[in-house]
């Protein structure tokens, strides 16, 4: 766990630095280069570093706790994705059926950006985060939150809004449903990260996840 001071600061990068500051940086320095690994790499490479030096300590000791239980943490990692799929088709059928739409606005996007820029498309979305995603939605809620329930509830629930708040902010309302799809990614991954008690097997299992639909992706489309 973290401590309360060291949580605290890198939701304040996540929220602040990320969502608020990272789009005016990456807007700011696209001014002097058209080079994309540069102007959208970099916000994201220093963001993942502000988080890395303030949880240093607990990845160090998760790790060693992953390794030590390795096979077990596979399979609870590979069975939370086996859930995670079965539960997001069901999810996204009954969607489907009842609205006609075929994919988040959040989805459009990552495949429009793997189109487009692969580097950065894999970057952001196999590497970048899995890593933050998890360091916040996981770790620093956890670490701040006593009563286990709530965190969990929290997890699970912030990590739903964060893929569809820009739906919300652009008046999309009815793209709001998939709240319900990414609401459940966060459950299963969440259920991972308490089960094995390790931040590694979140960022893992967040990994494989993100991995096996950016493969669909430039498979697919």
């Amino acid at each position: 766990m973290l401590n309360k001071k060291d949580a605290t600061w890198i939701l304040g990068y996540y929220f602040v630095g990320y969502v608020l500051l990272a789009p005016f940086l990456m807007g700011f320095i696209s001014v002097f280069t058209s080079n994309s690994i540069i102007y959208s790499g970099l916000p994201y490479l220093i963001i993942m570093i502000l988080i890395y030096r303030k949880s240093k300590v607990v990845l160090v000791d998760d790790w060693k706790s992953f390794k030590s239980n390795l096979k077990a943490n596979m399979v609870v990692i590979f069975k939370s994705q086996a859930f995670m799929y079965l539960t997001n088709l069901v999810i996204n059928s009954i969607i489907l059926l009842m609205t006609g739409l075929t994919n988040s606005n959040n989805q459009d996007s990552i495949q429009m950006l793997a189109k487009t820029d692969l580097f950065i498309a894999f970057f952001s979305i196999v590497i970048f985060a899995p890593f933050v995603e998890e360091m916040v939605f996981r770790c620093s809620i956890f670490s701040l939150f006593d009563n286990k329930k709530v965190a969990f509830i929290l997890a699970t629930c912030m990590f739903g809004l964060m893929h569809v708040v820009s739906s919300f902010l652009v008046g999309d309302y009815l793209d709001l449903v998939y709240f319900l799809t990414y609401a459940s990614l966060g459950y299963w991954i969440t259920k991972t990260y308490i089960k094995t008690n390790s931040i590694w097997s979140s960022i893992v299992l967040h990994m494989i996840n993100n991995s096996f639909s950016l493969i669909l992706i430039l498979i697919l489309f």
